[in-house]
């Protein structure tokens, strides 16, 4: 505003001492404010993506000229979480909302729904250049059926493959640059470097991960699948048998009876409640447990950053929890 305060002194000072000259200055003043209005509008765009994966990936498209907002600010399930009163207005105000799939972050279905604006939600997974696969079945054996058919559920949990966050990228600079043309350029450009950058860094890990190929591991939550077929790995079993359910006692005892089978074997798991399940396979079983935060909360880094040291700390992970059986 003092701007645009400074530039109009004149004119309403020649407006009140009256004259056509007053009035042909004040209106090239109000057209000039017309051709930045949008400019503005357009820095002041505000975008928002619900998990902290998706918050890296368009922070690092959006790196010299703005800022995503994050919803879930705190480590809570995306499957199950609730909105505060702060969060909801937040989707109300967004420009742009990018989200996985509204078949991951369920919760938002309603809210998105009643308070996002007309055309503001973007499902990255689906607009994407991403082969999305099935959820996969890991069911040790004598476990029975888990109640659900795998291969007739998509696996939503893309942004662990780091292609898949490039291609998500390049779907975001998309979206912001019809959105926002003033910077179409440079989100194109941030969006083309990223995709550089994790390229690069899928070729380290798929030369350091490629020896580790086959051997046993077992994951409390099966979050993990994207990247591990991008990398070539395989775990046995998961202790959920899907994101919604419990295991149960005949599953776990199968798990028990896999785990005791395998000598040393590790469990991959998240924070929260997946400690849980890795404590009592330690306890039980003797497994080695190495934990891995799937959503990125503890990391401080921002943008291209964020995802370098986020797919550091899974591929880290891996190494630590397969190199144990050699």
């Amino acid at each position: 505003m003092i701007r645009f305060r400074c530039f109009l002194t004149r004119p309403v000072r020649l407006l009140f001492s009256g004259g056509r000259q007053a009035l042909l200055v004040v209106m090239t003043a109000l057209l000039t404010l017309g051709v930045y209005m949008p400019m503005a509008k357009a820095r002041d765009m505000t975008v928002v993506t619900s998990l902290r994966p998706l918050q890296g990936i368009v922070a690092a498209v959006m790196a010299g000229a703005g800022k995503p907002q994050l919803l879930l600010t705190r480590r809570v399930d995306p499957h199950h979480a609730s909105l505060r009163p702060s969060q909801a207005r937040l989707l109300a105000q967004a420009d742009v909302i990018f989200i996985v799939s509204r078949d991951l972050e369920r919760f938002l279905k309603r809210p998105l729904a009643a308070l996002a604006r007309d055309g503001a939600v973007v499902e990255l997974a689906r607009i994407a250049n991403i082969r999305l696969l099935p959820h996969r079945r890991l069911d040790p054996p004598g476990a029975g059926s888990s109640g659900r058919d795998g291969h007739a559920v998509t696996d939503w949990h893309v942004w662990t493959d780091p292609l898949a966050a490039a291609a998500m990228a390049e779907a975001a600079a998309e979206v912001l640059a019809r959105q926002d043309a003033a910077h179409a350029a440079l989100y194109r450009k941030n969006a083309a470097a990223l995709k550089q950058r994790l390229s690069a860094l899928t070729k380290a890990w798929a030369k350091r991960l490629k020896p580790l190929a086959g051997r046993p591991f077992i994951v409390t939550h099966d979050a993990f699948q994207y990247f591990d077929v991008r990398f070539g790995l395989s775990p046995l079993a998961a202790v959920q048998p899907d994101d919604e359910t419990l295991p149960g006692p005949r599953r776990m005892s199968a798990i028990l009876r896999l785990a005791r089978q395998h000598e040393g074997l590790c469990v991959l798991h998240g924070p929260g409640h997946d400690r849980r399940w890795a404590q009592l396979l330690r306890r039980e079983a003797g497994a080695r447990a190495i934990e891995v935060d799937v959503l990125g909360y503890g990391i401080r880094e921002e943008g291209a950053a964020f995802l370098e040291r986020y797919y550091d700390g899974l591929g880290t992970a891996h190494v630590r929890c397969l190199k144990g059986r050699l």
